[in-house]
């Protein structure tokens, strides 16, 4: 008796009972003997049935069922694997490929996803097409998936054949500048922004980079939250045009981290703290990001009056259009020693309030960060997407 692949194909095995039956027409006697065993005419129906007691079933009809029931069960699988390797940043896409192996051999979304460099390149031999083919249910091309999935860090064995998956795709055609359908979220992104978010990927996005992909605003504040020692923010800063034009929402990032190499990277790089904008609002300094607009207005945004030289404290949620240097020294409340200008255009220097951010929690210091301030690290923000 033999045993039901893993992935049985329906048509498979209506191509092994024709096959069967010709076989038996043609004077094979084994062929004609397994037939004979169940039925006595040699009919299609008599093969199809002496298929279905080869592989253990009663019938023709519940064979049929069951190969129905494990492929739809196996793609749901495969759907939720691939969400899981993009998305899932808990380990539960390594744990449904440890349950169920058949899961990398499934299709050529998940040999994409884990960068099975071989079997991509025998797809693509079979059908180049592939390559350029976006998912009917997300939207997503395969590009996307490759640049997105988390795998070079969930297996970092995989991170040299997640680059090949992505190197081949892009020699087959795909576009490094496409942009996602809106059926599975994420709508507009491009390989570059997948690439960057999350669990970012640095070669593959000096890859993308080298093959023509254009960095935009969104691209730099996402890349400004990855963990990855600013290697993808360097790269984007690096190819951009014009940065001082481009950078918008950027400084947000390493600002809600207090990550002050984050912010040093972009002014020098030309980003403008007074051009911030947050979707549709107008322009403003990036310093107005971190303070409540809600607070009530006569709250001080420093417990010193000494730490902003002012007619009249700042309260918390005015605009700081104006606010010159700080005059207290280290033993303030709210101030560090003084602080050297960051770039060219720096952002306002003064008391941090322990306000709430666009972006995240905010904690009490000075700004701009300096090595030794008594700055608590806030928590890890979440990124707008």
């Amino acid at each position: 008796m033999a045993d039901l692949p893993a992935k049985p194909s329906l048509d498979h095995l209506r191509r092994q009972a024709r096959d069967l039956l010709r076989a038996a027409r043609a004077g094979d006697t084994t062929a004609a003997g397994l037939i004979r065993a169940v039925a006595d005419a040699l009919t299609l129906a008599s093969a199809q049935l002496a298929v279905a007691r080869e592989y253990g079933f009663a019938s023709w009809t519940r064979l049929r069922d069951e190969v129905t029931a494990r492929t739809a069960s196996l793609a749901r699988q495969a759907e939720a694997f691939c969400e899981a390797s993009i998305r899932g940043g808990t380990g539960r896409a390594a744990r449904m490929l440890a349950a169920t192996p058949e899961l990398a051999r499934y299709s050529f979304a998940t040999a994409v996803i884990l960068g099975d460099a071989g079997r991509v390149r025998t797809e693509l031999g079979r059908d180049p097409g592939l390559a350029t083919q976006a998912d009917t249910r997300t939207g997503w091309a395969p590009l996307h998936a490759a640049s997105a999935s988390r795998w070079h860090r969930l297996d970092p064995a995989r991170a040299e054949g997640l680059l090949a998956v992505a190197r081949m795709l892009l020699d087959a055609g795909a576009d490094p500048n496409g942009r996602t359908g809106e059926a599975g979220g994420h709508g507009g992104w491009t390989p570059l922004r997948c690439a960057v978010a999350g669990a970012a990927s640095p070669l593959i996005t000096r890859l993308l980079l080298e093959r023509g992909a254009v960095p935009g605003d969104h691209d730099l504040y996402l890349a400004g939250f990855a963990d990855d020692n600013h290697e993808c923010l360097r790269l984007l800063l690096f190819h951009a045009a014009d940065v001082a034009q481009l950078a918008r929402m950027t400084l947000a990032a390493p600002i809600s981290l207090n990550d002050a190499e984050g912010v040093h990277l972009l002014l020098e790089a030309g980003a403008d703290p007074n051009r911030y904008a947050d979707d549709a609002d107008p322009l403003s300094p990036v310093i107005y990001a971190a303070i409540d607009p809600a607070a009530p207005p006569n709250q001080p945004a420093c417990s010193s009056a000494t730490a902003l030289t002012r007619t009249s404290p700042v309260p918390t949620g005015a605009r700081p259009t104006s606010w010159p240097s700080p005059r207290a020294g280290p033993g303030s409340p709210c101030c560090c020693a003084s602080t050297a200008p960051m770039s060219p255009s720096p952002a306002p220097t003064g008391c941090w309030p322990p306000a709430r951010t666009r972006t995240g929690p905010r904690s009490s210091g000075c700004w701009p960060p300096t090595p030794g301030c008594p700055v608590a690290s806030p928590p890890r923000s979440r990124p707008r997407r």
